[in-house]
């Protein structure tokens, strides 16, 4: 794969903690956007239909929707609905669901919902650009018989990771995931996919050095077809801090892990280039992490965030993660977000070093 130097491609990014930092993302060529999470305006979005009025309210009450920059500020706003939305998208027109309660949903209802969502924001807020969080999603693994993407796989079927599967599954595989979710972006400002990198660190027994960079191909591919005859579309690119049981992430089940910059200029920053994707859409949902390692153990605190921090911020040398005192301290939460923000910092300038000129200067 030949990468040649290019443009600066557009980095946009949810968080960032320390404010002062805000003015040197802007030189660097680096936007906030904001992202809508449907569990903080619409709770019941999770039975397959969205209150749309909702949503609405709680922007207009100017409620914790979400993370990144404020929505007024925003220029670029990110839908984050995915349950039980994203699934079936991807399982195509084939979907179809009956609940205990004998409430059906299929692909239709629930494609329709979505459109029905983004149709009525950007209707009500013209100035904003819109586009729906992780649609498509590349899996690591599909069957080998029937359909690329099946609600099930039925005992006896066989499946291959994605660096595994002949040519021919790929192709429709890509075909499958463009006609599933076309439908969305045909009316979105923008198409984002993810990555969630599988860790090297945590073992190479599925072929990871190959996997990641075929989902990267597959992605660039796909999105590309999507995003069709618009003037730009955006990919997102991988969460490098990641949560194992959502991604698998972590063979080893870490709480998270910080993904070294050159495994992530293999696996995805280079291939993005090499397809021409027009920009990444960083995703660390810093602010949640931070609460989480500064709150009481007893008020929400996570033991297992301090000491991932401890290990790879403070070289251990800070005090147990059962310490709240240490880890509450207000010149705590202050020295987090100031650190937490230079590595993102840091990240952005590495990705934007790789596609001017190829060279990595920090890792």
């Amino acid at each position: 794969m030949e990468i040649k130097p290019t443009a600066i491609t557009k980095i946009y990014i949810d968080d960032i903690p320390d404010q002062s930092y805000v003015e040197r993302f802007r030189q660097l060529g680096v936007e906030q956007y904001c992202i809508i999470y449907q569990n903080n305006v619409d709770p019941t979005a999770t039975t397959g239909k969205i209150n749309v009025d909702a949503v609405i309210q709680s922007i207009e009450d100017n409620k914790p929707i979400g993370g990144g920059c404020s929505f007024k500020d925003a220029k670029k706003v990110v839908l984050d609905f995915e349950h039980p939305y994203m699934w079936p998208l991807m399982v195509g027109p084939e979907y179809i669901k009956t609940d205990s309660e004998g409430n059906t949903t299929t692909y239709e209802s629930l494609k329709n919902e979505l459109i029905n969502l983004i149709n009525t924001l950007k209707e009500k807020y013209p100035d904003k650009e819109w586009g729906f969080y992780s649609m498509p999603s590349i899996p690591a693994w599909c069957p080998l018989e029937g359909d690329p993407i099946q609600q099930s796989v039925p005992s006896g079927t066989r499946t291959a990771y994605l660096n595994k599967l002949p040519e021919l599954q790929i192709r429709n595989l890509q075909k499958h995931l463009t006609f599933s979710f076309r439908p969305l972006t045909e009316v979105s400002d923008f198409v984002t996919t993810s990555l969630y990198q599988l860790d090297k660190q945590d073992g190479d027994s599925i072929g990871l050095d190959e996997l990641d960079i075929k989902r990267s191909m597959i992605g660039s591919k796909v999105t590309a077809n999507l995003a069709g005859k618009k003037e730009s579309f955006a990919w997102v690119a991988p969460v490098f801090f990641n949560f194992a049981n959502a991604t698998g992430a972590n063979a080893a089940y870490k709480v998270f892990d910080i993904i070294p910059y050159k495994e992530t200029e293999q696996d995805v920053i280079n291939p993005a280039i090499a397809n021409g994707i027009d920009g990444f859409f960083v995703w660390l949902a810093t602010n949640y992490r931070i609460t989480q390692i500064t709150s009481p153990l007893s008020r929400g605190g996570y033991a297992g965030l301090r000491d991932w921090f401890n290990k790879n911020f403070l070289a251990n040398t800070g005090a147990p993660a059962s310490d709240d005192a240490y880890w509450t301290a207000p010149h705590m939460k202050k020295a987090i977000e100031t650190i937490l923000t230079d590595w993102l910092y840091r990240f952005c300038e590495s990705i934007i070093n790789t596609m001017k000129n190829g060279e990595v200067r920090w890792k």
